[in-house]
């Protein structure tokens, strides 16, 4: 809560807590989904959800990544915007 980037957090956005969700995956990179609040610290329930919303948000990730790997391998460059 002391540190540089909780105080550019807090200055940017208001944020006083944080919720990772990790998305545990085999390689060099640490991915995952960082939840920002301002007001009141994350409840029990609110971590009960992030547990059950994890294995989707894992699977649209690896969904994304095979779609971009099969794009590149078919030659093509175009990227739609969500």
């Amino acid at each position: 809560q002391n540190s540089p980037t909780a105080d550019a957090l807090r200055q940017a956005f208001g944020t006083r807590h944080v919720f990772g969700l990790p998305l545990p995956e085999r390689g060099p990179h640490v991915s995952g989904f960082l939840v920002h609040r301002s007001g009141g610290d994350f409840s029990r329930h609110d971590e009960r959800y992030g547990a059950r919303v994890q294995p989707l948000l894992k699977a649209a990730t690896a969904h994304r990544a095979l779609l971009t790997a099969l794009s590149k391998s078919s030659g093509s460059d175009h990227r739609q915007q969500a």
